[in-house]
């Protein structure tokens, strides 16, 4: 089997691209508004990974929401496998950026800014559970 780059469209590269500034930035933006000092003072591969170690567990925690919610499909294609990952991250990044703009505006400290995203984080997998039982009621065939 030949691989051409030519065969991938620009969608996934989209998403792919989109996915990888969704991973970086959300923490990148707590250190720099929080932590300037530490923004400043770090190498640019210890601050994305300093970044990337903060949306980790958001990450984490959806993904295997988003999958013990959707266990009836078969997941053994590699498309949603990067789709569940897609939702994990996005639903942690819209956390992360909404709290990050609610902490700005009431300046609120760094500890309740993360008890703000935790909180965000567990409300969007409530309406991510809705919208794929949703998804699945409507994609059923009827009894």
């Amino acid at each position: 089997m030949d691989f051409n780059l030519k065969d991938i469209g620009e969608e996934p590269v989209a998403t792919f691209f989109l996915n990888l500034i969704l991973l970086i930035t959300p923490g990148m933006l707590l250190i720099f508004y929080f932590h300037r000092d530490i923004f400043l003072t770090l190498d640019i591969l210890k601050l994305i990974l300093l970044s990337i170690s903060f949306i980790a567990p958001f990450i984490i925690v959806n993904i295997i929401f988003v999958i013990f919610v959707d266990f009836k499909r078969n997941i053994s294609k590699a498309g949603d496998t990067f789709m569940y990952f897609s939702l994990g991250l996005w639903a942690a990044a819209f956390s992360f950026f909404v709290s990050f703009l609610i902490s700005y505006i009431l300046k609120l400290s760094f500890e309740f800014t993360f008890f703000e995203i935790i909180f965000l984080d567990f409300c969007c997998l409530i309406v991510l559970y809705f919208l794929i039982r949703g998804a699945e009621k409507s994609s059923s065939p009827p009894r």
